[in-house]
């Protein structure tokens, strides 16, 4: 049974579910949690809370004859992805699938429309700017997770969704609207329709480019803003489209906008676009693991990124994002398939042992029940030679 209680009966041995205020006003790492010890629970009543739902079946519940405290009747907020009926990554993955295949399919059919000079269908976007809202807040790994897995030759297309995904995770996250959300889904989505003017030679070419060639690259932002003109997409959409790759120290492009100049969505977009470039396999490079590029994120704000947005972004995709492969204390090593109720602890499951070089029978691990089990390092499928595509 689920009770709303005051922080002031709270005690060790209950479990509590959801707090008075979101994740991003307090400092916790998780909100769904047993209060273990002496120490556990001082950490929670000093963190500002007032109110707390606590589960009476999974922990204790107030003492009968404990004075009665007044309770507002009202229902806690929560973390924004928990606003819907959570469920697990795995089940949550086929249908994440499904919606990365027909999304990328939609991207690719419109941008093959701007290429010929066709009327683009913009009425498209909207159902699949739902279903992703929809996998989002069942489960935001799940989508992210299947996003990670690209093609070199549909990238452009592949990429644009998965910038989609993560700014919808991100605002969720963020406690952003739903309208909100779903205008940056389809600003993500268009966010690299100017593309189609690029020629394929330097879109494809695997060194650096030229002078000449970067200016050409660069343009591809005021085209996409021409061919979005006028189509009556939302603000937030067109700052999608136009500022993600500006930078918080002017130093970005086209406009060279910078500090307050910059709306939230260009500050959202430009982190979330460079994060998913930088995990993703281009033809002149090869992945980074997500942890790095996270790193890479921090040193390169407040410089060129809104640090708190930063901060907040990591908190939306966790420390071990969905796909990470991990070596544990035992040697073995796996894939994180879910962040599970503590980010620090999430779920894996493994596949080798990094110690005796060989596949293991795949085990699916939730951490935060494992009391002989840690993550000790991030690792690369590459040093063992695992194809990451079979097991994410």
């Amino acid at each position: 049974m689920i009770k709303t209680i005051a922080i002031e009966q709270l005690r060790v041995g209950m479990y509590v579910t959801a707090l008075d205020r979101s994740w991003l006003d307090h400092s916790l790492l998780v909100t769904r949690f047993l209060v273990k010890d002496p120490a556990m629970l001082r950490k929670v009543c000093d963190a500002g809370i007032r109110y707390v739902s606590i589960d009476t079946e999974k922990g204790l519940d107030i003492p009968p004859e404990a004075p009665e405290v007044s309770v507002p009747q009202v229902e806690l907020p929560v973390d924004a992805p928990a606003r819907a009926l959570r469920v697990a990554a795995l089940e949550e993955r086929p249908r994440a699938e499904a919606l990365f295949g027909e999304a990328t399919a939609l991207v690719k059919g419109l941008m093959q429309d701007a290429r010929v000079g066709n009327p683009l269908d913009l009425e498209q976007l909207e159902p699949v700017a739902e279903r992703m809202i929809g996998s989002v807040l069942r489960n935001p790994h799940a989508l992210l997770s299947v996003c990670r897995l690209k093609r070199k030759d549909e990238y452009t297309f592949m990429h644009s969704v998965s910038v989609a995904a993560l700014m919808v995770a991100f605002a969720c996250l963020r406690g952003q609207s739903e309208d909100e959300m779903r205008a940056l889904a389809k600003g993500a989505l268009l966010h690299d329709v100017g593309k189609v003017l690029v020629p394929d030679t330097i879109l494809n070419k695997p060194g650096k480019l030229s002078a000449q060639e970067m200016a050409r690259m660069r343009a591809h932002v005021n085209d996409g803003a021409t061919l979005l003109r006028d189509r009556n997409l939302p603000d937030i959409a067109l700052d999608v489209v136009t500022g993600h790759h500006e930078r918080m120290d002017g130093s970005g492009y086209p406009e060279g906008l910078a500090g307050e100049a910059m709306s939230q969505a260009m500050r959202m977009s430009a982190i979330v676009d460079v994060y998913d470039a930088l995990t993703s396999v281009r033809v002149y490079k090869d992945a980074w693991e997500p942890s790095f590029a996270l790193k890479k994120l921090l040193e390169w704000s407040p410089a060129q990124f809104d640090a708190t947005l930063v901060q907040q972004f990591i908190r939306c995709i966790g420390i071990y994002p969905v796909g990470s492969m991990v070596e544990l204390s035992s040697g073995r090593v796996g894939f994180v398939v879910d962040q599970g109720e503590d980010i620090r602890q999430p779920v894996v499951r493994v596949v080798y042992h990094a110690r005796h070089r060989h596949y293991v029978m795949p085990q699916t691990i939730d951490l935060s029940l494992a009391r002989d089990e840690a993550i000790v390092r991030v690792v690369s499928p590459a040093q063992f030679g695992i194809p990451a595509a079979e097991f994410v």
